[in-house]
């Protein structure tokens, strides 16, 4: 399990920081990993965690690879994505960039960047974020080797190791892996709060890619899906998956719960809910989101909604 604590318990305001926890079959804390079960990463003192950034995978050797997003204390803005690699008794693995923790650091360090998820491609490390320039942020893929390493081989010729969409004001979220190594970037267009802190309309995004970090063709040919299905506010894409018909189901959460199915070639599947798309009457926390498929043609959202007075936790199941 990922999650964060606190370890400054006498302080008025504690930063958090990043804890893993492993449990055996029965359910009780596993000692074999890390101490007595718990794994803490603790902040560097230039940073504090941002709680609900972090991802989670496991390799097939049993190694742990975590992502997750820093802001600078005070400065909310100033961001810095990580990963780290765990080894299976909760050690830090020295063998992944030397130390364990791998600093995201795009244009030589000079960009400021954020890793939004993360998922094993292989024996890689493919994430995505958003990346802060001098012409606004913009949503990027990068891929890592083994063992921490830039993959020279993923992205365009002038940026191995990346590919920023050329798309001011963008950022990704979320990753659906299709076939043939492909994948698709999720993710939304635009400013999406005002001075105010109000949301305002932006639009969804969709970016197929093939393996080598490059524009699918096939995929609305290489040029980013903006969508506006939400009238009033737009679409912001926080997570998806693909079906067996190769199909891209794909959840929003800006303003409401609303759902989309597109095609395999970016076009909007008609033939789902209505006109394309399901609406609930709520709005949720942007994080976290989970759509899950299962089997019989359905799936299921996860996520924090709008309650009372509070966020309430739901689980929505649906026939596809």
């Amino acid at each position: 399990m990922l999650g964060y604590t606190y370890l400054d318990a006498d302080s008025d305001f504690p930063p958090e920081h990043l804890t893993i926890t492993r449990f055996t079959e029965q359910g009780v804390l596993d000692s074999d990993f890390a101490a007595g079960g718990h794994l803490i990463l603790p902040n560097l003192a230039i940073e504090q965690l941002i709680t609900d950034s972090s991802c989670l995978a496991i390799q097939p050797d049993g190694k742990i690879v975590i992502s997750a997003t820093y802001h600078a204390p005070g400065n909310e803005r100033r961001l810095s994505g990580v990963l780290y690699r765990i080894n299976p008794d909760g050690t830090l693995d020295n063998s992944f960039n030397t130390t364990g923790r791998l600093n995201v650091m795009l244009n030589g360090g000079a960009d400021i960047t954020s890793v939004n998820e993360m998922q094993l491609q292989g024996d890689k490390i493919l994430i995505v974020g958003g990346v802060r320039q001098i012409d606004g942020e913009k949503g990027y893929f990068a891929r890592y080797n083994n063992n921490g390493t830039v993959d020279m081989t993923f992205g365009e010729a002038a940026t191995p190791g990346v590919y920023v969409l050329n798309l001011a004001d963008t950022t990704l979220n979320a990753l659906i892996q299709t076939t043939d190594d492909r994948f698709v970037g999720l993710g939304k267009s635009g400013i999406d709060r005002d001075e105010e802190g109000l949301l305002i309309p932006i639009k969804g995004l969709l970016l197929g890619m093939n393996a080598d970090g490059r524009p699918d063709q096939h995929f609305n040919r290489g040029q980013p899906v903006l969508t506006s299905l939400n009238e009033q506010l737009g679409d912001n894409w926080h997570a998806g998956f693909m079906d067996a018909d190769r199909r891209l189901t794909v959840a929003s959460v800006h303003g409401s719960v609303h759902f989309a199915r597109f095609l395999d070639n970016g076009l909007l599947d008609t033939h789902f809910g209505t006109d394309g798309k399901v609406d609930e009457d709520t709005d949720a926390n942007a994080k976290p989101v989970f759509l899950q498929r299962r089997l019989e043609k359905r799936f299921v959202f996860g996520g924090n909604t709008s309650g009372i007075s509070s966020f309430l936790g739901v689980l929505w199941a649906y026939w596809s």
